[in-house]
């Protein structure tokens, strides 16, 4: 046993660039530097207000949001406790996995490709119903509630506030 209570030889006990803290430190500055060079190369075109957003408003906004995430995500790395155990990376209680994977990937490939028939509404909440129910096994009712509350967000957003011109699609919806 050390004659003090943090001793450095100990490795469960010292803080900083150690196993999987060090991973996390590395990829939020990772993740830091993208968000500041989304920020400067859109603060470079016009940003706008928030009543009337141009063209750099959306790409400053979330380069802003990933460095926000990026700095909790450094300060909960260095400030985590010593000797803690590192958990897995689990969502919502579903294990990652290839088919997982595949089925996101497939989703995300098929987004672009349903817009223009289907319209923008169906496809989002077709697109969110697929990732929430099938990907996050989560109840029927509860994932047709977030997909219904998802798209009206994004119509919302999209559409009204930022006067995006959306696809109505093959029902006109």
């Amino acid at each position: 046993m050390a004659p003090w209570p943090l001793s450095r030889s100990d490795p469960t006990q010292s803080r900083g660039l150690k196993g999987e803290s060090c991973k996390d430190q590395i990829g939020s500055l990772f993740w830091l530097i993208i968000a500041v060079v989304i920020m400067v190369s859109a603060s470079q075109s016009s940003i706008g207000t928030l009543s009337h957003p141009e063209s750099g408003f959306l790409p400053f906004f979330a380069g802003f949001i990933l460095g926000v995430f990026s700095l909790v995500n450094l300060g909960l790395s260095f400030f985590s406790g010593p000797g803690k155990e590192e958990k897995k990376a689990v969502s919502a209680g579903v294990e990652p996995s290839w088919r997982n994977m595949v089925l996101a990937l497939g989703a995300l490939i098929a987004f672009p490709l349903l817009l223009d028939p289907l319209g923008f509404n169906i496809t989002v909440f077709g697109f969110i119903l697929f990732l929430t129910r099938l990907i996050g096994r989560g109840s029927w009712k509860g994932v047709l509630i977030f997909s219904f509350l998802t798209t009206a967000f994004c119509y919302l957003l999209f559409v009204r506030w930022l006067h995006f011109v959306v696809e109505k699609g093959i029902f006109g919806i």
